[in-house]
């Protein structure tokens, strides 16, 4: 691992899990920076983090999200449309549901941030 993702990671608590299922994802933490940077949109952080260790998408958060699920619910259509570049492995990710069973379908569904709305241009 570089040292400046050493660095950056420092102090956060990295037990990974080959592939995430409903029954280990709860035993699972995940790097926070990963998902601090999915929450913020740092698609090129991001980027650059699975090109070197591609075992990262993998990985879960504290409620069983990956990486694309904060993207989603987040609304960063980047981070989302990288998963159109992982090929057939994207069918094993978008079904895996957080621990309030919400796929996701659902997360899209789900009301954006007031925020997130403002930079959207309506007519209204």
């Amino acid at each position: 691992m570089p040292v400046e993702i050493q660095k950056l990671t420092a102090g956060t608590s990295a037990k990974t899990t080959r592939a995430p299922t409903m029954g280990n994802a709860r035993k699972t933490y995940s790097s926070r920076i990963l998902f601090v940077a999915a929450e913020m949109g740092n698609t090129v952080f991001i980027v650059e983090l699975i090109r070197l260790y591609p075992d990262l998408i993998w990985k879960v958060n504290d409620n069983n999200q990956s990486i694309f699920h904060i993207a989603v619910k987040h609304r960063h259509e980047g981070i989302y449309n990288l998963l159109y570049e992982i090929g057939s492995m994207k069918d094993l990710i978008t079904p895996l549901r957080d621990e309030n069973d919400n796929n996701m379908l659902h997360l899209v569904g789900t009301r954006a941030n007031r925020n997130r709305l403002e930079d959207v241009s309506s007519f209204v």
